[in-house]
């Protein structure tokens, strides 16, 4: 998987995840976990990983509410210099996509990473 958008890198390497997973603040919602670090160096491109379990479905299931995940973060202008990993919960492949987006959103201006286009 390349580049989600010009500011965000997909997470590739597990050391990446557990960091974010370890020192990153959480913002919990009913059907997503975003799990935001900040990083050393502001200049740099942000980074995105995102976890759905088997928990929410089949390889079919799954893999629509990724795609409906990367759609949301391309939809939108990200600061720089973060890592995020986005965590699905249970139930999220019933989650609307309206309100899945409004959800990481909402998680996105929390934590201050997020500027409309």
């Amino acid at each position: 998987m390349g580049k989600l958008t010009e500011d965000l890198l997909p997470i590739t390497y597990s050391g990446e995840f557990r960091r974010v997973l370890a020192t990153g603040k959480r913002f919990r919602r009913p059907s997503v976990t975003v799990i935001i670090s900040s990083s050393e160096d502001t200049a740099a491109l942000s980074m995105v990983g995102i976890t759905v379990s088997k928990r929410v479905g089949n390889a079919v299931v799954r893999n629509l509410v990724r795609r409906r995940i990367r759609s949301v973060l391309r939809m939108h202008s990200w600061a720089k210099g973060f890592s995020m990993v986005i965590i699905t919960e249970r139930g999220a492949d019933k989650t609307s996509f309206i309100d899945l987006s409004s959800e990481i959103v909402s998680a996105g201006h929390e934590a201050q990473v997020l500027g409309l286009k």
